[in-house]
């Protein structure tokens, strides 16, 4: 009977199989709850706690989605970030590499549409661009690679919204959706071959 299940699933298209998944989920989750890892989630990066309780990474990530959705104007920094100061050698690196990058990006990057950057709800869809870029690369297979494209997306989305470059947030958005369809794509592939071993 499995052989036989097997047989019917390989013989059916990948969308239809990944449908016939999603279908499955959606009627054991519906109408979803948030787990509980989710809000502890959340409580900790309203309240600052970075501990290897939770990925910290995770938090500062939805700390500042949330905060640029919300419409927030200064660039948020944990506390402990805020009186830190580089000192010596290490600062010189730092600095010269960081002035290297903004140099860079300033023979290309001007303000662009400067008046989308003035809006609540154009804030609210740049801050729902960096949340799915990066749920895009926590999803992405781990040792993989393909969390780059994502994080690379989300990087450029947020200098352009700092430099009120809409062409970089652009560039940004066509990098992290070419990284999700990558994700799909070997996904799919991935899946046919899994269903193969069946036939």
């Amino acid at each position: 009977m499995l052989a036989a299940a097997g047989r019917a699933i390989a013989a059916l298209p990948p969308l239809a199989v990944l449908g016939i998944a999603w279908a499955v989920f959606l009627v054991y989750a519906f109408p979803g709850v948030m787990t509980q890892d989710s809000f502890d989630h959340l409580r900790e990066a309203r309240a600052g706690i970075y501990s290897d309780a939770h990925p910290p990474i995770i938090n500062l990530v939805w700390k500042v989605s949330e905060q640029l959705i919300a419409g927030r104007e200064k660039v948020w920094l944990p506390r402990r970030w805020r009186t830190t100061e580089l000192a010596g050698p290490r600062r010189q690196r730092f600095t010269r590499g960081l002035l290297r990058m903004i140099r860079r990006l300033e023979r290309f990057s001007r303000p662009r549409a400067r008046f989308l950057f003035d809006h609540r709800a154009s804030n609210a869809v740049f801050g729902g661009l960096v949340a799915a870029g990066s749920l895009a690369a926590f999803l992405a297979p781990p040792f993989t690679g393909l969390d780059t494209l994502p994080s690379l997306g989300v990087v450029l989305i947020s200098l352009g919204v700092l430099l009120e470059d809409i062409a970089i947030v652009a560039a940004g958005g066509v990098v992290g959706a070419a990284g999700v369809a990558l994700e799909i794509f070997l996904g799919r592939a991935a899946l046919h071959g899994i269903s193969s071993l069946f036939g």
